[in-house]
């Protein structure tokens, strides 16, 4: 089970960015190479609405304590071959609560080695 283990009904946006280095040559050539071993790691933004007052708090209190630095595991909405969904170890250092009448979320996982 997943450390971050709520259960949201949310859209969620994948972003990925290689780290990559690119080395030119003469005429035109260039030859590009991945920055390290984990250089496509994956940034998530989620969002939910209406959720209930003791949920909301729950997750900030959850992201409060891991302080933006100490990682965590999240469920994403990929799944593998078998189904399953595939868990990432991410890091939140922005995420925003509206405590109203909606109760809206939305952060930024990003994943971390």
């Amino acid at each position: 089970m997943a450390d971050f283990y709520y259960v949201l009904n949310y859209p969620a946006q994948l972003q990925r960015k290689p780290a990559v280095t690119t080395h030119k040559f003469g005429e035109g050539y260039s030859q590009r190479v991945g920055k390290g071993l984990n250089s496509n790691m994956q940034t998530w933004t989620i969002k939910a609405t209406d959720l209930d007052l003791d949920l909301a708090s729950s997750i900030d209190t959850f992201l409060s304590g891991k302080g933006g630095t100490t990682a965590f595991t999240w469920d994403t909405p990929l799944l593998d071959t078998n189904g399953a969904a595939i868990q990432i170890r991410v890091i939140c250092q922005e995420w925003n609560v509206n405590f109203d009448e909606d109760n809206d979320f939305s952060a930024t996982f990003q994943q971390v080695p």
